[in-house]
């Protein structure tokens, strides 16, 4: 069986680029990384990009921002995930 190199890395975690989680507070309903909607509230926010782009999608495409509270961003840390 063939492996997809370029596939492979393209959909890696070796290509994703997380910022540091930076703290400011939600005036509007956010949508957290773990699925709830927080607002009014502090929450931490940080960019995710790729560092190649998928080439069946516009330049930029996948970029998001997520936002989370701190008790999911401890959770995330104990699990090992960025």
């Amino acid at each position: 069986m063939y492996k997809n190199v370029i596939a492979d890395y393209l959909h890696s975690a070796d290509n994703v680029i997380y910022s540091e989680w930076k703290v400011t507070f939600a005036w509007l309903p956010k949508r957290t990384i773990a699925g709830n909607k927080v607002w009014l509230r502090k929450v931490y926010r940080r960019r995710r990009t790729l560092l190649h782009d998928l080439p069946q999608f516009p330049v930029n495409a996948m970029e998001r921002i997520q936002y989370a509270t701190l008790e999911e961003i401890v959770e995330r840390s104990l699990n090992g995930l960025p």
